[in-house]
């Protein structure tokens, strides 16, 4: 019984994240970081900042993958199963609603103060790390370029370049003296893992002889070919989801935006509204799908991170990365406060008192977030 304590723990913490992580992939990782980080101590700061750069380069979910990793470090395989069902069952049950022809309950005034609650918590998220990542003015500037640089060009794979850049500049400058005494790192596992996610990448397509297996197939290639996080999957999926209109799509699409956990769980809707398929048999199929290669990479990396990131190499690039990584979160702070845009003195004090309330009175964020909603329905 003990020894499924860890993996229960996993499962209750990322359902309840699940139920109440608005704001899209940003706002999760500020989410993690406060639950992970300085409720339940899990990782470190720097430890955190590792998974988040690493699952920047990974295809897929970014924020659901590192919700994985944590979930892999704690209780194993299991633990990132688990911790990758708890997350996702709540978007799943809202989109399956959805699909099958429930009413959006969602309020104008909910998602609005929702909305605003997120600048809060990506604020603390940033502020913490940068606290703990950028402890000397080389490492700010890292931080301030990198920011400054995702402003002036707001791609995926400008997330990835600036992260490069980050790890190349602490390799050349941050790198202390020493030996490394290196140990065997054992790579079965991670060439299991990922031979299957090749595989199944090649053979699937072949396979698509069925509406289940043709679904299966559509779902896993997106979740295969998405860098950059959640919202880059809108242009891979819809020329895939002809089955739809436009505007079918977009509201779908903005569903999965206003509703908590991953933008991902657009695909429950695609499977559900799948033609020839059982809505629910086709709504868990295209879930599953477009979410197993991040699974399978995240299972294929987790055994070998921990051993080769002690490396003196590898951790004079990390501190780059790391404070790299600060500089994107900055840029999506700024992103978020532009597409947000508090107007109102109620508005401003609404995301003043979320910060104060996470950062400063170091307030659970689920309770922040459901007291926050349930006033804000009324209020905005």
């Amino acid at each position: 019984m003990n020894s499924m304590l860890p993996a229960l723990d996993v499962f209750l913490t990322f359902l309840r994240l699940g139920c109440t992580s608005f704001g899209g992939p940003v706002a999760h990782l500020g989410y993690f970081r406060e639950e992970f980080v300085n409720r339940k101590k899990w990782l470190s700061d720097a430890d955190y900042a590792d998974l988040v750069a690493l699952c920047t380069f990974l295809p897929g979910p970014s924020s659901s993958q590192v919700g994985m990793s944590i979930g892999n470090l704690r209780a194993g395989t299991v633990g990132a199963i688990l911790a990758w069902v708890g997350f996702t069952t709540p978007s799943f049950l809202i989109m399956l609603a959805l699909a099958l022809g429930a009413q959006e309950v969602l309020g104008g005034g909910l998602v609005r103060a929702l909305s605003l609650l997120t600048l809060g918590v990506i604020l603390s998220a940033v502020l913490g790390m940068a606290k703990t990542l950028t402890p000397e003015w080389s490492r700010r500037g890292i931080a301030l370029v990198s920011g400054l640089i995702m402003v002036l060009w707001p791609t995926a794979w400008t997330s990835i370049v600036v992260i490069v850049l980050g790890g190349l500049y602490g390799l050349r400058f941050f790198r202390q003296a020493g030996e490394h005494q290196s140990t065997p790192v054992a790579f079965r596992k991670t060439w299991v893992y990922l031979g299957v996610a090749l595989g199944l990448l090649v053979v699937l397509p072949l396979l698509s002889f069925t509406p289940y297996l043709a679904l299966l197939s559509d779902m896993y290639r997106t979740g295969s070919l998405v860098f950059g996080g959640g919202h880059v999957v809108l242009p891979l999926l819809q020329p895939v989801a002809t089955w739809l209109t436009p505007e079918q799509f977009l509201g779908a699409y903005g569903a999965a935006q206003a509703i908590p956990g991953p933008v991902f769980t657009i695909s429950t809707f695609l499977g559900a509204t799948f033609p020839q398929v059982n809505p629910v048999l086709g709504a868990v199929v295209a879930t599953v799908g477009i979410f197993l290669p991040a699974m399978l990479l995240v299972l294929a990396i987790m055994p070998v991170w921990n051993s080769i990131k002690t490396r003196p190499a590898l951790q004079a690039a990390l501190k780059g990365v790391n404070a790299a990584v600060v500089g994107l979160l900055l840029a999506a702070l700024l992103d978020a406060v532009v597409h947000i845009r508090p107007n109102t003195v109620l508005e401003w004090l609404w995301v003043v008192l979320s910060f104060v309330g996470l950062h400063f009175l170091k307030l659970p964020a689920h309770l922040v977030v459901l007291v926050g909603g349930a006033l804000g329905y009324f209020l905005f």
